[in-house]
């Protein structure tokens, strides 16, 4: 399941949007795609990952951003919680910087967690 890292952040942290036709567009879809996943499937890993890294520097927003998330499945006791694959890095995405493609460190550990 992917979404735009700039966008959880506008949603999440400023609570505004990067789109002028919402203002809660990338939190909601990332919910309603893990809906559907946990509706079609029982098993088998899934896996966040966060785009546009590059738009959102600060680490620290990340890390509130992955809180957010970790607290929202625990709190709808989500069927996918157990299932997501972390990357390792106390985060519950993968964030990728789209501007480096493949060199991505983002890239690379998910890469390898594969």
């Amino acid at each position: 399941v992917t979404a735009r890292l700039d966008e959880l952040k506008a949603n999440i942290i400023d609570g505004t949007s990067v789109f002028s036709d919402s203002k809660s567009r990338g939190i909601d879809e990332m919910f309603e795609w893990l809906h559907a996943v946990a509706s079609a499937t029982t098993q088998g890993p899934v896996v966040l990952v966060a785009t546009f890294a590059d738009q959102v520097t600060d680490k620290s927003d990340w890390q509130t951003i992955s809180d957010y998330i970790a607290g929202e499945l625990d709190r709808c006791d989500h069927a996918l919680a157990g299932r997501l694959v972390k990357p390792g890095n106390g985060l519950f995405f993968y964030p990728i910087d789209n501007t480096k493609s493949g060199g991505d460190a983002g890239v690379q550990a998910y890469k390898a967690k594969l």
